[in-house]
């Protein structure tokens, strides 16, 4: 038997209380001197004996009850050995790197060699688990047993995605938690330094019983890639800027060449400084045999080929009308969004009536400053208008709403108490990331100082993108019919918010614009990997020039996957938008982490000296386990037993004093 806290035995000292107590009831009665005891009733008198006998049973019930006490509250528990039912030792979890870099010439070969190796050193009657990690990660099928693992390595091949490290932890550790045996996590990698997360904290691997980092780095290693952002076109003339890396220790000569429909544009020979990047830009190309994009090269080849090409979508050489709904003449919040609209070439805001609120005259997007101007009747037009397939960019406003506009907003209270004056400002507390409107504007968010807002409620159907610091959501996207909202609890005004005088505003109107337009030509860069939301109505056009949705899901919004590099096309009611998608420049940086950060990831990853539930390793290899049980429901009723027992017994001690 073992004690849980044996602290708690000290209680036992408290047995001397009734041993005192009952001493105290022992003692004789003081004497007195009386006249006569001729004229005194006689009584039966107890036996001695027999009462002093009845003293000592309930002296022994209340002892043995405070004992019981002290016991439980110790807490003991019965151990004992049972055979183990797994022949199983251990997991084996290896986690293997097919990201880009991975095709670098000589380290596939030795990712190989590392899990094959892995396999033949694990322990007789390990299972064993492998995981693909890319930008996505996948487990391989197999049956856990050495033979399947061994055919599910030799089906792997390194694709062309990013990987990031703090993917991995949260993706493991379901696997870890729900495992019956001891898990040792293995992750075969060439320990990229771009591939480090954010926050040090994501690298941690919680309840594995070890972890191992095996890189596949060589010093050797060498790679140059580049990548290219557009700087602006006017007419058919545009500027460009191109990035070379060097990822070696050596100079390089090398030449950059740009190219239109398979004629070169222009050219730049540079000569690459060892481990640095260079930047170079092309000024007045003519883009008229360019068509949807530009392509820029490097002269030479290196073992990495895919990232020595760099593909540029060019915008579409139209402007497109966005229809503003205008609350009222001279409203500051409809100036406020049109200015922010013009100030972008590609859009021209449009001025609409609040009788026109219908798919016809607003077409497949529609602004509306303010929300508060909008009537019963009005609000009935706006829902089927978003119910039809329409998308909105509503502000709340800084007046009461209609009935109907409340029920569509989904605001939680009346309009005399729905909106809140804080004795000191909110500020945005939390932000979605990685939602389109606000991706890379993060800190720009959280110095908005937020003095009124509409209070939302929340459902199923609502995504919250961003939120103050008292919890209320600040910005919302709520799927309505087919069609997708956007709203903002605030209002376009000064007396409730800094956001229409904040650098973020126009970011934050263009953004909208481009996520339920579906118009990415203001960030037409993308990655391989990447997931692309459209909205329902608009088709997107691989590569190939295949569609990639069926005509039957063309009214619901959607997650594109961007698997393949080339220019992709994305059509809808305001006309082709292109989107070029290519290597991730943070993957063709083959710089690897600094030794003292490898140290620090192996010590948070690696929990084998820590004791977990899990890590039985040891009773595994004698083929015994060890189990606990716990005494205490047998202990629980035989105190209930012993405290009505005492209470009996003292009840019929007191009367036998009143008898006496």
């Amino acid at each position: 038997m073992t004690l849980l806290a044996p602290l708690f035995l000290l209680g036992l000292l408290a047995v001397g209380l009734p041993w005192w107590l009952h001493r105290l009831n022992l003692d004789k009665p003081p004497e007195r001197e009386f006249a006569s005891t001729m004229l005194l009733e006689p009584a039966d008198s107890l036996s001695s004996q027999e009462t002093r006998l009845r003293f000592r049973w309930l002296f022994s019930l209340r002892t043995l009850l405070l004992a019981l006490l002290a016991l439980l509250f110790a807490q003991p528990v019965f151990k004992q050995l049972s055979a183990i039912v797994s022949d199983a030792r251990a997991q084996q979890l290896i986690v293997i790197d097919t990201s880009f870099s991975q095709n670098l010439e000589g380290r596939w070969e030795r990712t190989l060699d590392i899990a094959r190796q892995l396999l033949d050193d694990a322990a007789a009657g390990d299972s064993f688990r492998l995981i693909a990690a890319s930008a996505q990660l996948r487990q391989l099928d197999a049956d856990g047993s050495l033979e399947s693992a061994r055919e599910a390595i030799n089906t792997l091949q390194p694709d062309l995605t990013r990987l990031d490290y703090g993917r991995i932890a949260n993706a493991i550790e379901p696997l870890i938690n729900a495992s019956q045996l001891p898990v040792h996590v293995h992750l075969i990698s060439d320990l990229q330094a771009s591939a480090m997360p954010k926050s040090f904290s994501d690298l941690n691997i919680d309840n594995a019983a070890s972890f191992t980092l095996h890189s596949t780095a060589s010093a050797d290693d060498s790679n140059t890639s580049i990548s290219a952002r557009l700087l602006g076109i006017r007419g058919q003339r545009a500027s460009l800027a191109a990035v070379i890396t060097n990822n070696s220790d050596a100079t390089l000569n090398t030449k950059v060449s740009v190219f239109a429909g398979g004629s070169e544009l222009a050219s730049k020979d540079l000569s690459l400084q060892p481990n640095t990047s260079t930047t170079h830009q092309f000024g007045d190309l003519d883009t008229r045999e360019a068509g949807d994009h530009l392509e820029l090269r490097l002269a030479g080849s290196d073992a990495l080929a895919d990232d020595n090409r760099a593909l540029l979508a060019l915008p579409a050489q139209l402007r497109s009308d966005v229809a503003v709904l205008q609350a009222s003449q001279n409203s500051l919040a409809s100036l406020y969004l049109s200015a922010a609209i013009e100030s972008d070439p590609r859009f021209a805001a449009t001025e609409l009536r609040l009788a026109a609120i219908s798919s016809a005259a607003a077409g497949s997007l529609l602004l509306i400053p303010d929300a508060a101007a909008l009537s019963d009747s009005h609000a009935a037009d706006l829902q089927d208008y978003l119910e039809n397939g329409g998308n909105a960019l509503i502000a709340a406003g800084a007046r009461p709403h209609s009935v109907r506009m409340r029920g569509l907003l989904n605001e939680s209270a009346a309009p005399s108490i729905n909106r809140d004056r804080e004795l000191q400002p909110l500020r945005v507390a939390q932000v979605d990331s990685t939602h389109p409107v606000i991706a890379g504007q993060d800190e720009h968010w959280r110095d908005l100082i937020i003095s009124q807002r509409t209070r939302l409620q929340l459902d199923e159907q609502t995504r919250v993108i961003a939120s103050l610091s008292d919890g209320a959501p600040l910005l919302i996207e709520r799927e309505i019919g087919k069609g997708t909202m956007l709203l903002l609890s605030t209002a376009l005004d000064s007396s409730w918010s800094n956001l229409a005088v904040s650098p973020v505003f126009v970011a934050f109107a263009l953004r909208s614009l481009e996520y339920l337009s579906d118009d990415f030509s203001i960030d037409a860069q993308r990655a391989i990997g990447e997931t692309l939301s459209v909205s329902g109505g608009t088709q997107v056009l691989d590569p190939a020039g295949e569609s990639m949705r069926a005509l039957a899901d063309l009214s619901q919004r959607a997650s594109i996957e961007l698997n393949v590099p080339g220019i992709y096309t994305v059509e809808n009611a305001l006309g082709s938008r292109y989107l070029a998608v290519g290597i991730d420049p943070r993957e063709s940086d083959i710089t690897t982490i600094d030794d003292n950060i490898q140290t620090q990831w192996r010590a948070v990853g690696d929990n084998s000296e820590q004791p977990s539930a899990r890590d039985n390793s040891a009773a595994a290899s004698n083929e015994i386990a060890e189990e606990s049980s716990s005494i205490h429901r047998w202990l629980l009723p035989l105190l209930a037993l012993l405290v009505f027992l005492e209470a009996l017994f003292s009840h019929r001690h007191l009367w036998i004093r009143r008898e006496a």
